[in-house]
Formats: structure tokens, sequence, C-alpha cells
């Protein structure tokens, strides 16, 4: 015995008498139509990177970037520090990074959309308070390091980021560029790597820009923390008091050249080469103290 097919099926298996072809239902085209746009996405997405630029960070770029390494990459943010200017006031003032989010998390900060989204939802909180804080500029100084490279600013920590232009096909102009390959700093990071293996030192990477500075402090609660210079030139600024008098203004510009930080203290490092500057901080590590440097 046969079974009868059902009728919506035996519609689609009818032949067309003049040619001898089978006749495609209206869902057949569909799911190829859909079929089609779905594969063609998949293939045009890694390299939308070219057409979003206002989404992308200095690490969205070519096929490494937008979409196929979001399981190769590990961010790390070292630091956040938020600048508020206030015109009625004449002042500047520090905010928490955290301050004015229901949940508090540093992707808002790797992403120049969402960064400009922070900064027009800051100045509009502030502007609420009881005191009436007329914000006038916002500005950002980030550090992060991605897949346990060096750590660099994100964005110039000099531009107002309340008013800096911002497009989705156009490069956010506050975003630094990459020093990862103006830096070579792989052979010395393996080189250190060993050394940490044998002993208790922590090991630092820092790269940085022409002119700008970096004021870190040191805790009280580490040991044997020094400053290696590996490529360019900078002057370290450690504060004027007793044991520290020869290295008030010290300036390393050899492969090698080291200096003796002092704790408890704030030491500030500028970068007077013409090229980009690429140090370390070398140190010991007690109890809980945090990682971060800066």
């Amino acid at each position: 015995t046969h079974k009868k097919i059902p009728q919506k099926f035996e519609r689609s298996l009818k032949e067309d008498k003049s040619t001898g072809k089978t006749a495609r239902t209206w869902r057949q085209y569909c799911t190829v139509v859909i079929l089609i746009c779905y594969v063609s996405m998949q293939l045009t997405l890694p390299f939308s990177e070219s057409i979003t630029k206002g989404c992308n960070t200095w690490t969205e770029e070519g096929l490494y970037g937008y979409s196929w390494n979001m399981m190769l990459r590990r961010w790390k943010v070292q630091h956040v520090k938020i600048t508020v200017t206030d015109d009625s006031r004449q002042g500047s003032h520090f905010i928490r990074p955290d301050a004015f989010m229901v949940e508090a998390s540093a992707r808002v900060f790797k992403s120049p959309r969402t960064l400009k989204q922070h900064a027009a939802c800051v100045a509009d909180k502030m502007g609420k308070l009881d005191g009436k804080i007329n914000v006038t500029g916002i500005y950002y100084n980030i550090w992060l390091s991605i897949n346990d490279r060096f750590q660099q600013r994100l964005y110039n920590p000099q531009a107002n980021i309340l008013t800096e232009p911002w497009s989705l096909f156009e490069v956010f102009p506050a975003m630094m560029p990459s020093l990862a390959p103006l830096t070579d700093w792989e052979n010395k990071h393996d080189e250190l790597k060993q050394e940490v293996l044998k002993s208790n030192y922590t090991i630092t990477f820092v790269a940085d820009f022409p002119g700008m500075s970096l004021n870190n402090f040191m805790h009280h609660r580490i040991r044997n923390p020094t400053l290696e210079l590996v490529q360019g030139e900078i002057v370290v600024q450690t504060p004027f008091y007793k044991g520290y008098r020869a290295e008030c203004n010290k300036t390393l510009s050899k492969q090698g050249d080291v200096i003796t930080l002092p704790t408890g203290r704030t030491h500030i490092v500028h970068v007077t080469s013409e090229t980009p500057a690429h140090y370390f901080y070398k140190y010991i590590q007690w109890d809980e103290v945090e990682s971060d440097m800066f």
C-alpha cells in the first residue's frame, strides 16, 4: 500500500508540463535568501571595522581585530582617572570611575561610543546635584594592556571628551594609536619572564608617548621598586627628601638604565625623547597589595 502525500507537499512536487522541472514554493525561495544573507553577513563582519570606525579601539584592526578575536584577547584595565572641570567654581574635580553607574564595569571606557555616553551622563547627573555644577569638560586618563602586553594610554588625557566630535564612520580623534608595532619589547619581555619565575619579583611594562608624563604612587608595602628603561628617553622626578636628593631629576637615556624608587610617595615619569618610550617597573609585592601601579 502507498501512503497518500499530503496536499501541501504534493503541490511542491508537481512538475511543469512544459519544462519538466519541479516547481518551487515561496518558502523555499525565502529560505535560500535568508541563508545567503546569513552567510554573507558572517563573511563581511570581520571587515566591518573599516566602516564602523567610531566604535573601534586600537585593537579593532584587521581580521584579528573586530569579531574573530573575542576569545583571543584579554584586557586588563590598570588605571582609570576621570577629571571634571567646573565653570561655575573655576576648578576641577576627580570622580570615582563607578560614579553614577548602576553596575560598575570597565567595559564602558573601552569603546569611544560608550565613553561619549558616559561623559554625557556624568555632565547631566552633576548638573542636577544640589550645587548645580556646570560641567564644561571631562578628561579621561585610562591605562590598559591587552594579552599581557605593556600598559599604555587609550585616550588623550588632554582631550575634552564632552566636546570631542564622535561619528560612527570616523575614527575618534581622542583615541591614541597603539604602540605595539612601534616598540620592540618581546625579547626583553621573554627574558624577564624567566627571571620572574626564579624570584618573587613582579614586572609591569609601560609604554608612553613623547611629551606625556605619568604620575605614579608606590605603595609603602612594595619592596625594592626599580624602574628600568628599554627604549627612548625619560626623566624620572622623585620627591626631594633625605635619601633621594641625588635622584631628584634623573635622566634615563640608554637601554638598561635603572633608578631605585621611593615607596609611600609619588614620582613622575616624563617622556623627553621624540619617539615613544618603553620602560618597566620591577618590585616585590607584599600581602594583599594590589598590583595596580598607577
